[in-house]
């Protein structure tokens, strides 16, 4: 039969401080030192539980140790209720303990101490002794360590040595924390003023240069245009030489503000120059996109000279787009500049276009040889459609991995065009010319009967290894067709496949109202495809759509992933908030969230720890052959 508990138990002792050493050596934060401050307390002295108050902001007007404490942790139950009372109250032994820098003790609350209402709550609820210890290192307090006891009586000269013991040993833990954050903050300022202006807190040119050519890389996989509009401030010297330099950066900041409140959170923003600003515009379905955003950003020029003191800002600017993932970044921007010195030959405040690209009323055609006129569109149509009757047509695959596991949880099908003359074709450089020549259906019709067979062909050689499901990409125009979901349950007939291996993906941002109640949707639904929404949480991918689509699979887009790993902590941070609220959402609603865009393991390392499952991208297999 044991004896009763010593009041210090010194093996336990040694085996915590063993474990502070051990377990805190890694990137540990506030709370990790502090948990393991409370239960070691707990573990090493006969006492029934114990908290820690740490310093938060100080009082107005308080020396360096009166400032406010905050509880950090404490043992649940009465001792929890106690430190949240000194907490709200900013009175109690902890708070004598951190101005006096001293250790304070009550050994019997019923009647030793200055903290009535404390007092009250203590004994009522059974605590009668307390100890409070100072942590203290570098000259100033960093806390309190409260230890409590139910049975009155004084603590003993050795549990108050091995109190102040664990207290100090924490306190240098969190001192090196400490250091550690502000080296981290010190960092990430240095890595921040690197890739920003001063004066605008916009990124840098060649911060822009990597987001464009990153986003060229994607158009490989998607069907989407990226675009870039070139900005001139119209009168910036005019207003340097008349009004001061400290007016001519005032207009800069206000036309900062103005151009970054018209843009989409996935749009980037630039100062390249003096004057001269780019704006990327990395997932656009349609190029006229660009031409909206541009009048917005016009407007809203127009609206800040009318709303602010000082000159009137406005712009001239020049608009370049592409679907060719092939494009070089240094060409694309070229384009657009040389379009905003076409719009500022033709006055303040235009729009220009480089080529044929936009139809933008009132906007002037800058002179650029682009290959997309008129002409070469029919062209491209033609030969479109011989490449469907000569089977010039092939699909690539990349998969969808489960992030727990490591299986593949899926394919997604991509079309790529073997053409004669220019080489492999991703889908971007040949869809809309589909979309506009009404070639959509068969191209999406092909697809789908592609994709069925060579998911029956994996079944067939690789068994119970075949990937379980495999997303064929489908364009709206194809889901207004009510002849659709009987060439899906053909397709899966002929195919002997289970309906529910097939995921039509929806990867053109569109008006899906109808979609909702029509009868191609609810169709499907009733076959028991799924239904993914590609592009979640950009554009017209967003809450309104996923309530309106039966059952579908959120596809979040590549831009949040790609912000996981941004040096600027805010744009990492906003990032992290918004996936979470994705995954939040697909938890809700009973819906699978798949993540796009995953380049590396340090970003597949952050989903995982955010809870994601599912994701795709680089890092996992680029698109290839089945």
């Amino acid at each position: 039969m044991s004896g009763p508990r010593p009041a210090v138990d010194r093996t336990a002792l040694s085996e915590v401080l063993a474990e502070f050493a051990a377990t805190l050596l890694a990137d540990y934060a506030v709370r990790d030192i502090v948990a393991h401050l409370v239960a070691a307390t707990t573990r090493v002295l006969a006492v029934d539980g114990a908290g820690v108050m740490v310093t938060g902001d100080p009082l107005p007007g308080a020396p360096p140790d009166g400032g406010l404490l905050r509880m950090a942790l404490a043992t649940q139950g009465t001792v929890e209720d106690l430190e949240a009372r000194q907490d709200a109250e900013q009175s109690g032994p902890c708070m004598d303990c951190h101005r006096s820098g001293a250790v304070v003790t009550s050994h019997d609350l019923a009647v030793a101490g200055d903290w009535p209402g404390y007092q009250r709550q203590a004994t009522a609820q059974g605590l009668h002794a307390v100890l409070a210890v100072p942590m203290r290192a570098r000259g100033r307090g960093w806390g309190v360590l409260d230890v409590y006891r139910c049975a009155p009586g004084p603590f003993t000269d050795d549990e108050v040595a091995v109190a102040r013991t664990l207290a100090d040993v924490a306190t240098s833990y969190l001192v090196v924390a400490a250091d550690r954050d502000s080296a981290r903050r010190a960092q990430e300022e240095l890595a921040w003023r690197a890739m920003h202006d001063p004066l605008t807190g916009l990124v840098v040119r060649w911060v822009l240069m990597e987001r464009l050519e990153r986003a060229l890389a994607g158009l490989d996989r998607r069907t989407a245009v990226v675009g870039t509009l070139f900005l001139d401030l119209d009168g910036l010297k005019a207003v340097n030489d008349t009004h001061g330099h400290s007016a001519g950066d005032e207009l800069l900041r206000r036309a900062a503000a103005s151009i970054a409140g018209a843009l989409r959170p996935t749009d980037v923003l630039a100062r390249v120059g003096g004057d001269e600003f780019v704006v990327l515009l990395e997932s656009m379905s349609t190029p006229e996109e660009a031409a909206v955003v541009a009048e917005r950003i016009l407007s809203l020029l127009r609206s800040t000279g009318d709303a602010a003191p000082g000159p009137r800002p406005s712009a001239s600017i020049g608009i370049a787009v592409t679907s060719d993932p092939s494009t070089a970044p240094e060409a694309l921007l070229a384009r657009a500049d040389a379009a905003m010195y076409a719009a500022k030959r033709a006055g303040r405040g235009r729009i220009a276009v480089a080529g044929d690209e936009l139809p933008v009323p009132g906007a002037t055609t800058a002179a650029d040889p682009a290959p997309a006129s008129p002409t070469r569109r029919v062209e491209l149509a033609l030969e479109l459609e011989r490449a469907l009757d000569r089977a010039e047509l092939v699909l690539h695959y990349q998969p969808i991995v489960d992030l727990t596991s490591g299986d593949v949880y899926g394919v997604e099908a991509l079309a790529r065009w073997e053409h004669p003359s220019r080489g492999l074709l991703p889908a971007s450089a040949f869809v809309h010319v589909a979309r506009n020549n009404h070639l959509v259906h068969r191209l999406d019709s092909w697809a789908l009967g592609a994709a069925c067979r060579q998911l029956t062909r994996w079944d067939e050689e690789l068994g119970a290894a075949a990937p379980r499901r495999v997303f064929v990409n489908l364009c709206v125009a194809s889901l207004r067709d009510r002849s659709l979901p009987g060439e899906v349950a053909a397709a899966l007939a002929e195919c002997g496949l289970a309906a529910e291996r097939l995921v039509l993906e929806i990867t053109e941002l569109g008006t899906l109202t109808e979609l909702g109640t029509g009868h191609v949707v609810r169709a499907l639904a009733e076959l028991g495809c799924g239904l993914a929404i590609d592009d979640f949480g950009s554009g017209n991918a967003s809450l309104n759509r996923v309530l309106e689509v039966p059952v579908p699979i959120l596809k979040v887009d590549q831009s949040f992933a790609a912000a996981l790993g941004a040096t600027h902590a805010g744009r990492a941070a906003a990032a992290t908030a918004a996936l979470s609220a994705a995954l939040t959402l697909g938890r809700l609603v009973g819906r699978p969230v798949i993540v796009e865009g995953v380049e590396d393991e340090r970003t597949a390392d952050a989903l995982r720890e955010l809870g994601f499952r599912y994701a795709q991208g680089v890092h996992f297999g680029a698109p290839l052959p089945a």
